[in-house]
């Protein structure tokens, strides 16, 4: 898919006149019924690595650390 079209489609999906079309759920409901992880508005990203530390000699919380890839329409 070529940026200009994408960039094209992202255009057509935040319109006002799509939002109506859509209306009340939105376009992101819709979306979400053909991909849970497509959306037109929110940011959303899947889970790439979770990385557990180990527990602070204080006895504090355990720590992890996240890495998360952000998702874009197809």
């Amino acid at each position: 898919m070529s940026i200009v079209s994408h960039e094209l489609g992202q255009r057509v999906l935040r319109s006002r006149a799509v939002a109506a079309l859509t209306s009340p759920q939105g376009v992101d409901h819709y979306l979400e019924q053909l991909n849970p992880r497509w959306t037109a508005h929110k940011v959303r990203a899947r889970i790439v690595s979770v990385r557990r530390q180990t527990r602070p000699a204080d006895g504090g919380a355990p720590v992890a650390t996240i890495t998360l890839q952000p998702d874009s329409l197809p």
